[in-house]
């Protein structure tokens, strides 16, 4: 049987204050947020440059979460003229520490913006300290988009192997926005999760209304593929490693109905992989082992 996807959260200490809770996982809607505080239990907003950022640019908003559900939003664009953010406004989760977790760890996280601007982008990061003492222990956490794409002005759902964070100990995750734009943009976070297995690899095959399989037998050079398209247009197809790392894309102009495609040209190496087929309002998953 499977592990559950999900790890609940677990408390493995108690201190005595609230603050010198540790957790070893994380499961955050931002529901109950909403109703009653700007930001979730533990969780906490640090700007780096005050006073001259505002310190309202991470907020609870009731309405902009995916699904029309509550999520936090980060507001890029402020004053009169309309400035920007450089490299503020981050987010911070409650103290962590997944040591004693079994196997791969992995964080994941939905996220939109307004609009793209060229040099805006939200990142993840980790710190060993207190978040609002040093900047300068922070690290980028490297993340992949799983569903969307990471140019998209939709819901992107994202997620981070954090496994090698196992081995420092106490730490905190960051959600950060940073723009070189010269005009700022609105960016949305929803359903923050920490999860057993990468959400590409969960199920054999995954289908939200594109169906999708492997037909055939795949080398290391070419993998058939057979899908089922209910409207036509141009469609998005990704392949991941093991490790959420996409190592092929390409754009489909396809018809609708059955049809089947050859990817060729992928020099892959030995190992699982992924495919995505994504068309928009509607994706396919399946897995491919190459020998």
């Amino acid at each position: 049987m499977k592990k559950k996807l999900l790890i609940s959260i677990l408390i493995i200490c108690a201190a005595i204050s609230a603050n010198a809770q540790v957790y070893t996982g994380l499961n955050e809607n931002f529901d109950v947020a909403c109703v009653t505080l700007p930001y979730p239990y533990l969780w906490a907003h640090f700007n780096p440059l005050v006073p001259t950022d505002p310190p309202g640019a991470w907020t609870c908003n009731p309405y902009n979460g995916n699904h029309g559900t509550p999520g936090m939003e980060c507001t890029g664009v402020y004053g009169t003229p309309n400035a920007y953010h450089l490299d503020t406004s981050y987010l911070i989760t409650p103290r962590l520490n997944i040591s004693t977790l079994p196997g791969n760890i992995y964080i994941k996280f939905d996220s939109k913006t307004d609009r793209i601007n060229l040099g805006a982008k939200l990142e993840l990061i980790y710190t060993l300290d207190t978040p609002v003492k040093d900047t300068s222990t922070f690290k980028v956490l490297g993340m992949s988009p799983v569903f969307g794409n990471p140019d998209s002005s939709g819901w992107v759902t994202h997620e981070a192997n954090i496994t090698s964070l196992k081995t420092v100990g106490d730490f905190y995750i960051t959600f950060r926005y940073t723009s070189t734009a010269t005009s700022g943009s609105i960016w949305y976070l929803d359903n923050v999760i920490m999860s057993e297995s990468s959400i590409l690899l969960v199920n054999e095959q995954s289908n939200e209304g594109l169906p999708l399989k492997v037909v055939g037998n795949s080398t290391r050079n070419e993998i058939n593929i057979s899908y089922n398209i209910q409207s036509a247009g141009d469609c998005y197809l990704s392949i991941y490693d093991m490790t959420g790392r996409e190592v092929h894309k390409e754009i489909l102009n396809v018809q609708t109905g059955i049809a089947k495609y050859s990817i060729r040209g992928l020099d892959l190496h030995t190992g699982m992989y992924c495919i995505k087929m994504d068309a928009g309002n509607t994706y396919g998953i399946t897995k491919v082992m190459i020998q």
